[in-house]
C-alpha cells in the first residue's frame, strides 16, 4: 500500500513538472524573412499541408495541418517569393507540403526535433513541377528555455518548423521560374 502511494505521488510530481501539452503557435513557426532578397516569382501560390496531426494528451504536441500552412503563408509573404497568396483555383503556383515525420523525445534536459517535411512546388499554368525536395530540420530547447517540458518540446518542434521554413526560402531562391 505504501508503494502505492509512493509511486502515485511520484508520479503526480512528474506529470505536474511536464506541465500540459500545448500546441505549436503559427507566429513562432514562421521563419524570417532572409537577409538578402530573393527573386519574386511571376504569380501567386496557394499552399497545401498534409500529414499533420492534433495535439493530444497522449502524444504531447504536434503540427497541424492549419499552424503550418498559416505559418508558412506567413513566411512566403514576408519573405515576398510569390507576388501573394490565392485560392487554390485562383493561383498560378501551388506549393505543397507533406508533413513526413515529426520525431520528438518525451524526457530529458534537452529536447531535440526533428521534422521532415516533403515540398512541391508546381506551376499551374503548364503543369510543371518547379520543386520536389524533402527538407529535414532540427529544433532545440534546454531547461534554460522552459523548466516545464510540455513547454519545452513545443518550444523544440516551433524551432524545427521555423529551421524548415528557413531552408525552404532558401531552396526557393535557386528555383527557374
Amino acid at each position: 500500500m505504501q508503494a502505492a502511494r509512493s509511486s502515485a505521488a511520484a508520479l503526480a510530481l512528474v506529470l505536474l513538472a511536464a506541465g500540459c501539452a500545448s500546441p505549436p503557435t503559427t507566429g513562432a513557426m514562421q521563419a524570417a524573412a532572409p537577409a538578402t532578397s530573393i527573386a519574386t516569382a511571376p504569380g501567386t501560390v496557394a499552399v497545401r499541408v498534409t500529414g499533420g496531426r492534433a495535439t493530444s494528451e497522449l502524444e504531447g504536441p504536434n503540427i497541424t495541418d492549419a499552424d503550418f500552412k498559416a505559418a508558412t503563408e506567413v513566411t512566403l509573404l514576408g519573405s515576398r517569393a510569390f507576388t501573394g497568396l490565392a485560392e487554390p483555383d485562383q493561383a498560378r503556383y501551388t506549393l505543397t507540403a507533406t508533413i513526413a515525420s515529426l520525431s520528438k523525445p518525451y524526457f530529458g534536459n534537452t529536447f531535440t526535433v526533428e521534422l521532415e517535411v516533403g515540398w512541391t512546388l508546381l506551376d499551374r499554368a503548364n503543369d510543371r513541377v518547379l520543386l520536389r525536395k524533402g527538407i529535414v530540420s532540427t529544433g532545440t530547447a534546454t531547461t534554460n528555455d522552459a523548466l516545464a517540458g510540455a513547454t519545452r518540446i513545443r518550444l523544440a518542434i516551433e524551432a524545427a518548423a521555423r529551421a524548415n521554413l528557413q531552408q525552404l526560402l532558401r531552396v526557393l531562391a535557386t528555383v527557374a521560374y
